[in-house]
């Protein structure tokens, strides 16, 4: 269907919703309701939420308590108040037409509930305490006691059972997600995301945390079959806040200003003492001719191995850099963290049928790598609600325009130059010749020629350019008090601009200069939904409750693009793609995907404890093969409310409710993956990619047990069981060579997993003018490929080392493990030639020798044989070492086996405080960064002054014939990522409208508040990078599953300063 198809769909849906409101005129006579909501103690009571049942109309009370809502249509209407940290209150209004109803309402303080209201994978608006399955809620009142930098950080550690990590620190990149058990062993671990009712792929790292109202997660395919074949990852619904919310006749500006201060925690540090031969008096390098060398890079210079310069086996890292050369760390010369500065403003108001708020605000982060660009971005919101007598329309407009510098992380990106530089190098340092920063950092030749990091970046432009537009109206019918009808469409259209330049002429060590290169690319993609819902909430008899919903709803993607680049400029600084010499490399895209599904829900509540929910959906997609258009999903769920049976007795347990879900949801294929494909190169055509017409999309069934429990109305528990198994899981098989293809992409796979979560919550002090409350989050889960109809194959990106095998977890490691005892080698070998030293690994020593008399005994770069194989002396033992080279063995793996968070808040007067501990315990990253800075002597560990010398290790003890290995993976850099981490700390001190003072009074303040927050302020952990919250998407799509390290841009703290005030 084209995109014209689904603006024609949506104008008929509006227009034949239009036609059908001629209403009865008894049925359009409406009246209103007032009244005062204070607390028991007479206290009036600001921003309780009303809400009329059944309807899409309520308000907010005034700082006087008072509230007021309009066009009420009449008969009896149930009213219910709301407000964090009180128990709800329910009455029932006669409404009469053209009069105001009173009805005032007291509100008895609670620190600890069920009453929530859930809007995300239900038929209707459902109470906490009638839900059949988990979804957690983080509100407005939570947003704001903390600064963060994007939405993601709203969720982190708050939500037992979703991961998000941050695999990159750069400005403006997005999270990864991953909530339970991986669902895609080739596909995207991420959520579904909605905001405002519009489904999304545009990622979130733009959306402003100060606009969000509240979000609600979905965290399995249970709870989220509701949106079929885009779910089985879960769900995240983020709502962004209206006027709707404010008093009748309130008008609200809110202006917030936030500074924040970056740096870096923890550096994995540089050796300050080096291997090479010096003279005499230890003030000169010397070459392998025992002259001195001049710097910077004047000859090569010879290793201190005491004799001809050349034995690694025989020389330590013990020796003093000459006083001409000044010591530092370059990484810390390379990175500064700047600040980040944000301002927001908002103004918001509620006018009978009318409610409004726009906000707009700016950022400009400066980011943490010295003269770079960092990110800059405008965002604008507005959304507006009118009510015209049986109809409600809402409209949101979105607005983000965001420019920040890019960077080439990973394996051949400059953060990866830094791994060649030693403590003697000047980063910043002047050539004489140019002017300009050297072209080369490191001064001593030692036969590595990477160009200084910073070099790169003076003369280089790398750079993004992003423009995004999101919009959506709803329009609501409510003839009758039971029954409604919406119709829906929304846009979310995002433009990416790239572009590439370094300058002809650029220095390269020793080559000719470079030549210059220039390159440009251009995405456009548009996502539209339309959907037409019938909606019914209704009572039968007395005890009976029956929310209802059916939906039509149709997608439409269009993405197309271009990217056009070459070398050869003929001058420099000028940035034109028509400067290009020979011929440029040109490139297109053009993708459109069309689905279209439907669905039923129902939810049954009897008596008030008896829950059940049902639900069946079917889908259709253009991205299903060709013969598997069609998918069907369903979910059965059921709740028993204990704690409301007559019988039940026990007056401590407020609420007890045990419940079940099973339910399934899909993964969809990615666009190229039903076609065959071909590559051109040199004018020849070659086979790639076999098309699949059969391929189905993944589909995921879970069991959810859970148990929902408040005691004495001051503690709560969560508990979750949760069975997940992912059919059909997409693998890019290889194909025989008969074939005539390389690859075919198929439903080849099964996964399943298990998680436990366990929330617990507390209400410790419960006072008028204090308020301390706990939150422990507990959740574990494992995961395993319990089916593959393929050998066992790594991926592609063999930094990983990450193997894909039957019965194995997704996200494993494989390579060589260094035997840590005798037991490891092969039968019959004579245990008592070996030793394990100090680093726990086994090392041949030899008859009657011991670890510790390698330079007492000169052993080192001896050899010795043991039943026919041959070992080196001391080196941890490996197949460049000695004959033992078994298969590659499992390492580790990136799924932890326990994610903890404590989280505590307490309110004091006008004072706040909030603490947030967040931990991970039991899974392995593996550190790239930190094996090839091995491979040429510049990992800490080498540096071996200070240690005595039966315990100094030679440089290839860890470099090519040791644990570098030639880079193969091995267990020497598959380290533990246990940390535990002081996420949040927020000290805040608020002041209400009366005890303003009086010249800010006049100014129309009604509220202050200053906020001092920091965010990942403290990491305890042994893990030897910048930090064990690292990973890449190109494995298991979330860098929660592909924990690797590998030259990415760190992640940072922040301190900061936060100013509100709303008038």
């Amino acid at each position: 269907m084209s995109r014209i198809e689904v603006v024609r769909l949506l104008c008929f849906l509006v227009g034949a919703l239009g036609c059908m409101a001629s209403p009865d005129p008894l049925q359009a006579q409406t009246g209103a309701v007032t009244g005062v909501v204070t607390t028991t103690e007479g206290r009036p009571l600001q921003s309780a939420q009303v809400v009329i049942e059944g309807l899409q109309i309520g308000g907010l009370s005034n700082a006087q308590g008072r509230y007021l809502v309009q066009n009420v249509p009449v008969g009896q209407q149930r009213i219910t108040i709301e407000r964090i940290g009180f128990r709800p209150v329910t009455q029932t209004v006669e409404v009469r037409p053209g009069e105001t109803a009173v009805a005032d309402f007291q509100l008895e303080e609670r620190a600890i509930s069920m009453e929530g209201i859930v809007v995300t994978g239900v038929a209707a608006e459902t109470p906490e305490t009638q839900l059949p399955f988990t979804v957690e809620r983080v509100d407005v009142d939570e947003i704001t006691k903390i600064q963060t930098v994007n939405v993601a950080g709203l969720l982190q550690a708050k939500v037992p059972g979703a991961k998000v990590v941050q695999g990159s620190g750069a400005p403006g990149s997005e999270p990864s997600f991953q909530l339970r058990g991986p669902t895609s062993i080739t596909g995207s671990q991420s959520p579904l995301v909605v905001i405002d009712g519009v489904i999304t792929n545009g990622g979130i790292a733009d959306i402003d945390p100060a606009d969000v109202e509240s979000m609600e997660v979905v965290k399995g395919a249970a709870a989220a079959a509701l949106y079929g074949s885009r779910a089985s990852a879960g769900v995240v619904q983020i709502t962004t806040r209206s006027g709707a919310n404010l008093a009748d006749g309130q008008t609200q500006f809110t202006f917030r200003s936030s500074f924040q201060s970056n740096s870096i925690e923890h550096y994995p540090g540089v050796p300050f003492h080096h291997q090479w031969m010096m003279n005499a008096d230890q003030t000169q390098i010397l070459d392998r001719n025992g002259n001195p060398i001049t710097f910077p890079r004047d000859g090569a210079p010879a290793l201190n191995d005491g004799g001809n310069g050349r034995n690694a086996f025989t020389t330590f890292m013990v020796n003093p850099y000459p006083a001409e050369l000044p010591l530092r760390d370059p990484m810390k010369q390379f990175f500064n963290p700047g600040n980040r500065i944000t301002n927001y403003v908002a103004i918001g108001g509620n006018e009978g049928n009318t409610n409004y708020r726009l906000s707009f605000d700016y950022t400009n982060e400066e980011g943490a790598i010295q003269l770079a660009q960092g990110l800059e971005q405008f965002n604008a919101r507005l959304n507006v609600g009118q009510r015209f007598g049986q109809f409600d329309i809402a409209a949101q407009a979105y607005f983000a325009k965001r420019d920040r510098g890019l960077f080439d992380e990973g394996g051949g990106g400059i953060i990866r130059g830094l791994t060649f530089t030693t403590a003697a190098a000047d980063l910043t340092r002047i050539d004489p010749a140019t002017g300009d920063v050297a072209h080369i950092g490191e001064p001593i030749n030692q036969g590595n020629v990477t160009r200084n990091p910073l070099y790169d970046l003076l003369n280089t432009t790398n750079e993004e350019s992003r423009v995004r537009g999101l919009g959506g109206l709803d329009v609501n019918w409510s003839p009758l008090t039971w029954l409604s009808f919406q119709a829906n469409g929304s846009f979310d259209r995002i433009e990416t601009d790239t572009h590439f330049y370094q300058r002809p002429g650029l220095l390269r060590p020793f080559n000719t200069p470079a030549t210059g290169s220039i390159s440009d690319a251009n995405d456009v993609r548009l996502e539209m939904n339309a959907s037409a819902t019938a909606a019914m909430t209704f009572q039968v008899g007395e005890d009976l409750t029956v929310r209802s919903r059916l939906r039509y709803l149709l997608e439409s993607l269009d993405e197309s693009g271009f990217s056009v680049s070459g070398n050869n400029l003929p001058v420099a600084n000028v940035e034109r793609i028509s400067l290009i010499g020979g011929t440029p490399t040109l490139d297109s895209y053009n993708r459109q995907v069309r689905s279209m599904g439907f669905f039923a829900i129902s939810s049954f509540v009897y008596k008030d404890r008896y829950i059940f929910d049902v639900l069946g959906r079917r889908d259709g997609s253009s991205l299903f093969g060709a013969e598997e258009r069609w998918q069907n999903y369903y979910r059965f769920s059921a709740a028993w409310r204990l704690s409301a049976e007559p019988w039940f007795n026990v007056d401590w347990l407020t609420e007890l409710k045990p419940r079940y879900s099973i339910g399934t949801a899909g993964g969809r294929p990615s666009f190229n993956a039903q076609y065959q494909t071909y590559a051109v190169t040199a004018g020849a055509i070659a086979p790639r990619t076999l098309g699949n017409s059969q391929l189905k999309p993944e589909l995921a069934t879970e069991q959810e047990f859970g148990l929902d429990a408040v005691i004495a109305e001051r503690f709560r528990i969560q508990a979750n069981y949760v069975d997940t198994k992912v059919e059909d899981a997409l693998l890019l098989v290889p194909l025989p060579s008969v074939a005539g293809f390389e690859n075919q992409w198929r439903n080849g796979a099964t996964i399943e997993s298990n998680s436990r979560e366990l929330a617990l919550e507390a209400s410790l002090i419960e006072r008028s003018d204090l308020l301390w409350t706990a939150r422990l989050n507990l959740d574990r889960t494992r995961t395993k490929i319990t089916k593959l109809n393929v050998a066992p194959y790594r991926i592609s990106d063999y930094r990983a080392g990450l193997y894909i095998r039957e019965g194995e977890t997704l996200g494993s490691y494989y390579g060589h493990k260094w035997p840590t005892s005798c037991a490891e080698l092969a039968a019959g070998t004579d245990c008592g030639q070996f030793q394990v030293n100090d680093d726990g690994y086994l090392v041949y020593v030899g008859t009657g020798n011991s670890w510790t008399e390698g330079k007492s005994k000169n052993l080192w770069g001896t050899t010795g044989e043991v039943n026919g194989v041959n070992y080196s002396w001391g080196l941890p033992i490996g197949p460049l070492n000695s004959g033992y080279n078994p298969p590659d063995q499992k390492l580790g793996d990136s799924e932890p086996s326990l994610n903890a968070s404590f989280l505590q808040n307490l309110e004091w007067k006008n004072f706040g405080f909030t603490v947030l501990f967040d931990s991970e315990f039991g899974a392995q990253v593996y550190n790239q960064t930190m094996q090839w800075r091995c491979r040429d002597g510049h990992c800490p560990m080498m540096d071996q002054t200070g240690k005595p010398d039966e315990r100094q290790k030679p440089v290839t003890y860890y470099n090519a014939l040791g644990f570098y290995s030639n880079n193969r993976n091995n267990s020497y850099f598959t380290e533990d990522a246990d940390y535990i981490k002081l996420r949040e700390l927020s000290v805040r001190y608020s002041l209400p409208e009366s005890q303003l003072p009086a010249a800010l009074q006049r100014l129309g303040i009604s509220r202050a508040t200053v906020n001092l927050t920091g965010r990942n302020l403290k990491t305890w952990t042994d893990y030897r990078g910048f930090d064990p919250e690292v990973g890449k998407n190109t494995f298991g799509g979330s860098a929660a599953v592909g924990r690797i390290d590998e030259y990415f841009y760190p992640n940072f703290r922040s301190v900061g300063l936060d100013l509100e005030l709303v008038f």
